[in-house]
């Protein structure tokens, strides 16, 4: 009975200071407080959410913006070195069909001469510059060996014949130079000296040599 008392006191205690506890003042502002500020930390995080989803859809629209402007912009450039290469062609054909009733080869070989100046002059005023490459040390970002050659005119590693032109675009090689590169020439061999005749064959024809001599002086 004593324990069982002694239980029923100990639950009256432990209710009434619950009671005491949540009759704490000011404890249910701080709970609201609490979740205010959990409510508003819930909502910047969703704002920012969205701020980065509207930001993620406008750089994917940029991307796709400016690689169709660049794409437009290759297509128009494309479109005018199309139509200025047309105008050489045009030349090219006109020369063909006059070669057929043309008797004057010098005639033709300067028309044709005049339209390779404007082919060239076409293309410079779009970049394409040609470079020369005889006589310039090998470069491997310019020149592309195709052939190497021993010679003493030259320092070894030097461009000695262009056997297809070089071209760069701006700053850029777009077209490696084909070129014969010297080389250093290699020695001649050292020729062998002829091997020493023995003793006793250079003693055998001293004595027959001695000989002819005694027969000559008896004669």
């Amino acid at each position: 009975m004593d324990e069982e008392e002694r239980d029923k006191h100990a639950s009256k205690d432990a209710g009434g200071q619950a009671e005491e506890v949540s009759r704490e003042p000011g404890l249910e502002d701080k709970l609201r407080a609490l979740e205010a500020k959990l409510a508003k930390a819930q909502a910047e995080v969703a704002d920012k959410h969205d701020k980065h989803l509207r930001a993620a859809a406008e750089l994917s629209n940029y991307r796709k913006r400016v690689q169709k402007e660049r794409e437009d912009l290759m297509r128009l450039a494309r479109e005018d070195l199309v139509l200025k290469l047309v105008d050489v062609l045009d030349n090219f054909d006109r020369a063909l069909q006059a070669a057929k009733t043309m008797s004057d080869f010098d005639a033709f070989h300067k028309g044709v001469e005049l339209i390779l100046k404007q082919m060239g002059q076409t293309l410079e005023r779009e970049g394409l510059v040609p470079f020369c490459s005889k006589g310039q040390p090998f470069d491997p970002t310019r020149h592309e060996a195709v052939f190497m050659v021993e010679t003493e005119k030259h320092p070894p590693g030097t461009v000695v014949e262009e056997i297809s032109r070089g071209y760069s675009l701006g700053d850029k090689v777009v077209r490696p130079a084909l070129v014969t590169v010297s080389k250093e020439k290699s020695k001649a061999e050292t020729p062998e000296k002829p091997e020493a005749e023995p003793a006793e064959a250079a003693m055998e024809l001293s004595g027959d040599r001695d000989d002819e001599e005694e027969e000559l002086s008896t004669e």
